[in-house]
């Protein structure tokens, strides 16, 4: 956790090393800053990661194509991977600028288009759900550290962050349906509940799953649930049994073969290296 009080500048984050979730999802970084007459460049290794940079009220002026271009709200800054990048507060407008910023890994799962070689802009991106969900990290890391809460809130964070940066909008549907699937992994879900939940075919849903996650869509839904039945192993004293039937499987026999093949130990094992 990082916090930064300067003249003219307040900023707060959350690194990939405070919480293991981050990492999983490949962010780096993730945090908030508020501006008032303050004007650098951030230092940050631009060849290693991309980063976003979303507006959540005032107005800045980032760098794109050789100029200072304004960033009103909703308004995301896009800059590749080994882009030059500026960003200054605008001291004509003499309101506070309020700024979202995420630094991924190459890893990330949702990518830019191959095309953009620069930073870039990008136009009425909603950025209400992506600091509300930034702020309620912010404060279980703070707190009570939650592995399962902050498991969820990285991975819509990761999808939020997803749906503005993919123009092509393919992500953001499955992006909502990983949220709605996350939300209830004790459903008997199979390939026709997943299309019936996404009103498309069976091989629309495949190749869209393909490209955005690199796995089939029953492989998706069993990581998702494995990887909150291994937080629940961690961090609660619910036993195998119950545990495996929060995630879909009645059988504990299942579950133990389904946890043992994506982690290498069965579920008690896990438990036990955890603690």
């Amino acid at each position: 956790m990082n916090k930064t009080i300067l003249e003219g500048l307040r900023d707060s984050s959350i690194m990939a090393t405070d919480t293991q979730p981050l990492a999983e999802s490949h962010i780096v970084q993730i945090g908030h800053m508020s501006a008032f007459d303050l004007s650098r460049k951030r230092s940050i290794d631009t060849a290693k990661h991309t980063l976003v940079h979303v507006c959540v009220s005032g107005e800045g002026e980032v760098f794109v194509n050789g100029r200072w271009v304004r960033m009103p709200s909703n308004t995301a800054y896009i800059v590749p991977i080994g882009t030059d990048w500026r960003w200054r507060y605008n001291a004509a407008t003499k309101e506070k600028w309020e700024l979202l910023y995420v630094v991924l890994q190459p890893e990330f799962r949702f990518s830019i288009p191959r095309v953009q070689k620069m930073a870039y802009l990008l136009r009425d991106c909603e950025s209400s759900d992506l600091l509300v969900n930034f702020q309620q990290l912010y404060k279980e890391c703070l707190t009570k550290g939650r592995a399962t809460i902050m498991t969820h809130q990285a991975e819509i964070i990761a999808c939020l962050v997803g749906e503005i940066i993919d123009d092509t909008q393919h992500h953001y549907q499955l992006s909502k349906l990983w949220m709605v699937v996350n939300r209830d992994l004790s459903n008997n879900w199979n390939i026709a509940t997943l299309c019936d939940e996404m009103a498309m075919s069976a091989e629309k849903l495949r190749l869209l799953c393909q490209r955005e996650t690199g796995k089939s869509p029953m492989a998706q839904v069993s990581y998702l649930r494995m990887r909150y039945a291994s937080d629940l192993l961690r961090v609660s004293v619910l036993n195998v049994q119950q545990i495996g039937s929060l995630v879909g499987y009645e059988n504990p026999f299942n579950f133990s073969l389904a946890f043992k093949r994506h982690y290498g130990l069965s579920p008690s094992h896990y438990r036990k290296e955890q603690k």
